[in-house]
């Protein structure tokens, strides 16, 4: 189990006593066989069972990187070899030196100008998707409704990865999509003023939530506790799903290759771990 007092999801766990069950074993008694399978499956494995699934899922996930970078490797020397069987073949009555030189220079060179490409794409990709949350918190991002005595509304509460908070009330019409626009206003920067937010979206995007697509979002949405992903999906109400109709926390997390607030390094939310009796 996780170490006591700490939440990091990456310290390194010990062995942990949960519980400890004494009395009779008779029939009936705390040390039966019928009471310590009882405690077992219903009590002490459900609360221990998710903490040692992600243990087991980051060593499965590790092996697999491990094995995926070895495959790497060997496509890359056998086609390292194979290009140095090329090019041996081609210089045989030329100035091996310099001709073996010149190819190096041109593929550094392509491998610089690749880099540099996609860098400038990944870079136009951010910028253009601030400029669609500015659009969607302009255009898209429908005013909070009035709270009235026996409204019929959902509260809907965010945690974002810097520990801040926000608030909102949603109609039980409102989209997923809503909520998730909701989301990426509170991500753009503070600097950025809602009077400048643009009336068109950027390149790339369509006009309208029709127009929304995976791509569009640079962070996803979890129930905080218990955990489950509130995945996005076009034209989904938020009273179709039951753990959001009486109220609900959320956190925010962000996801693999995108920056959670476009145009600066993203930063996940962190997990909290199980905690046993002993903490």
């Amino acid at each position: 189990q996780p170490r006591a007092g700490t939440r990091n999801s990456s310290s390194s766990p010990i062995l942990t006593v949960l519980s400890r069950h004494q009395g009779p074993a008779s029939s009936g008694g705390p040390t039966s066989s019928t009471a310590l399978h009882s405690y077992l499956t219903e009590t002490l494995l459900p609360r221990v069972t998710p903490f040692l699934k992600r243990l087991r899922d980051a060593q499965a996930e590790r092996d697999a990187q491990r094995k995926l970078r070895e495959e790497q490797e060997q496509a890359f020397a056998l086609t390292a070899e194979q290009d140095r069987q090329r090019i041996l073949k081609k210089m045989e009555e030329e100035k091996r030196a310099r001709e073996e030189y010149e190819m190096q220079e041109m593929v550094r060179l392509v491998e610089e100008a690749e880099r540099k490409r996609a860098m400038d794409e990944r870079e136009e990709r951010e910028r253009n998707r601030l400029l669609w949350y500015r659009y969607a918190r302009r255009c898209l991002l429908k005013p909070e409704p009035a709270l009235v005595a026996g409204g019929d509304t959902i509260r809907i509460g965010v945690r974002l990865p810097d520990g801040s908070r926000h608030v909102r009330h949603f109609e039980q019409a409102d989209s997923v999509t809503s909520l998730y626009i909701f989301v990426a206003s509170q991500l753009i920067p503070t600097n950025l003023l809602p009077s400048d937010d643009p009336m068109e979206p950027p390149a790339g995007f369509q006009a309208g939530e029709e127009g929304i697509t995976e791509e569009a979002w640079s962070f996803k949405l979890a129930l905080s506790y218990p955990r489950q992903e509130l995945n996005w999906a076009p034209k989904m109400s938020l009273s179709s799903i039951s753990a959001l109709r009486g109220g609900a926390q959320v956190v925010v997390e962000s996801v693999s290759d995108r920056s959670l607030v476009p145009g600066s390094v993203g930063q996940p939310a962190g997990d909290s771990d199980y905690e046993s009796e002993e903490d």
